[in-house]
Order: C-alpha cells, then structure tokens, then sequence
C-alpha cells in the first residue's frame, strides 16, 4: 500500500406522458430480457467513479456539463459548472462547502475511488488525504483517518473498501443479489450489459443463470436501475420489482421506474400532488 483520488425517460410535464418506448434486445446467459435506449434527457446521477465509467458533471448540481461549461480556478484547480449562475452560485458558498464541491469533482476527474471517506463517512474535500490500496485509489479526509485505516489488519481494510474496489472493476452492486451477502474482490461475476454482476459465491452465480429470464431481469433491474438515478426498485402502482424495461417518469426531478407502460399511464393520471407522495415513499 503506498501513498498518493442508460435510461428510456418517460418525462412528465404535470400529467403528460410521452409514450414512445424504446427497446433493445439484451441476452443474459443465453437468455433474452430486454433493456431501454438512453434517449437524450440527462442523468441527475454521476457514474461510478474510479471505474473507467465516471463522467465529469457540473460541481454545483451534478447535472452534465455543456460543450462550454463556466470555469472557475480553485485551490489550483479548474472547477467546471454548467453555467455561469451555477459558478457564480458556487463562489458565494463558505469555504468549507467550496472544498467538497470541487473536491467530489477534482477527485473524480483523478481517478479516486471513493467520494466519502471510510473511517468517518464524511465527503472528500479537494484537499484529502489519498493513498494507493491493490492499485486502487481511495481517500480520506485527513492524514489522520489515513493512519488509522492504515493501521487496521489487511482484511478489515479490504471489508472497509470492498466497494471501491469493486466498482473500480466496473461491479455495481456491493451484496450478492442472491444470497444478500456482502462482496469482496475476487467474487465470481457475470458480463451484463456491458456491466459485471457479482455473486458471493459460484452456487450463486449458478443459482442465478438457472432463473426464469423475467426473474432475472428483476434482479438486474434492482442493480442497474438505481445505477441510472431510479429512486424505487419496487413499481408503486403494481408494488411488483421493476425491470430492465421499464418506463422511466420525472416528478420535479425525481425519476422513479414503472413496471409496464400500463402502470405509467396510471400513473400518469393520478394528480401531481398524489405522484409527489409516490415519488417519496419510493424505495
């Protein structure tokens, strides 16, 4: 260890729904589920950093950045906003919540791992405390939370980071999706999506690829989906598992997944103040 950081969008303006959906073939095992097509309405949610996926975004509001975004330089670095209200917004914030802001975006753009830190949960801020843990980069908020972590035996540091070190493999999920246990590196795990799954052991993975393919495709949906910014794993209207196929709606720029187009239109016909409610009691 040595020191050194898709969706088919259903939008709703008030009760209107768009209905176009469309759908691209995916195989899963052998299998056919069926994914959505990112059309072209914006994530709200970064992708994982340190994992060859992340995407650099506005620092203020996480939202993606434009071809010309507003620049501003802080703690000698460049600090990118996708406005100028945006960048002025962020030059009027105490100092503190400046070097957090810039930190998650400083950080990620250098490839750290994680965006809080593993002894005490708090965001990285621009100036943490990096080192490297099996080639992978992970931070800290200080020196020293650094030397605490560092003096931990390997195996508590590996439970610790487990995660980072996952996703910096391009594995999403931190809990087998078959037996609920929590991953380590190493785990077996299965292309989908262009994505890794990972299961706790081979019995799971075996488990897994012996499902009925709508089985499936929940299971995967319940990892993916809330990777694209879905808030729900369980469709509000039919309180079954969503899929990889389902509608996508936007409610004051919340996205919550409905299992089949028949349940958007539901939806779409309840009144705003009643999508509000699901769209917060979303789990």
């Amino acid at each position: 260890m040595t020191v050194e950081r898709p969706v088919t969008r259903f939008s709703t303006s008030r009760h209107t729904l768009i209905s176009t959906m469309l759908v691209a073939g995916l195989y899963l095992g052998g299998c056919q589920t069926t994914a959505p097509i990112t059309n072209t309405g914006e994530s709200d949610t970064s992708l994982p950093q340190g994992s060859g996926l992340w995407v650099e975004r506005c620092a203020l509001s996480s939202r993606a950045l434009g071809s010309e975004p507003a620049v501003r330089i802080y703690a000698g670095e460049e600090i990118r906003f996708r406005s100028e209200s945006e960048a002025t917004t962020f030059d009027d914030l105490p100092g503190e919540r400046k070097r957090v802001l810039a930190g998650q975006q400083v950080l990620g753009r250098n490839g750290v791992a994680n965006g809080s830190c593993p002894i005490t949960q708090k965001p990285l801020p621009i100036d943490a405390s990096i080192i490297s843990f099996d080639n992978v980069r992970i931070g800290f908020v200080s020196s020293a939370e650094q030397a605490q972590f560092e003096g931990l035996p390997k195996a508590v540091q590996t439970r610790m980071v487990a995660r980072h070190l996952l996703r910096s493999r391009g594995i999403p999920n931190e809990r087998c999706p078959i037996s609920d246990a929590v991953l380590l590196p190493g785990c077996p795990s299965i292309e989908v999506r262009e994505v890794r799954i990972a299961f706790a052991d081979q019995a799971s993975l075996e488990a897994f690829e012996t499902m009925l393919p709508a089985r499936r495709n929940e299971i995967v949906a319940r990892i993916l989906m809330p990777e694209q910014g879905i808030r729900n794993i369980t469709c509000p209207i039919t309180q079954k598992p969503i899929r990889l196929d389902s509608p996508v709606v936007v409610v004051d720029g919340q996205s919550i997944a409905l299992r089949n187009v028949q349940a958007a239109r539901a939806f779409n016909g309840l009144p705003l103040e009643a999508q509000r409610t699901m769209v917060s009691e979303a789990n």
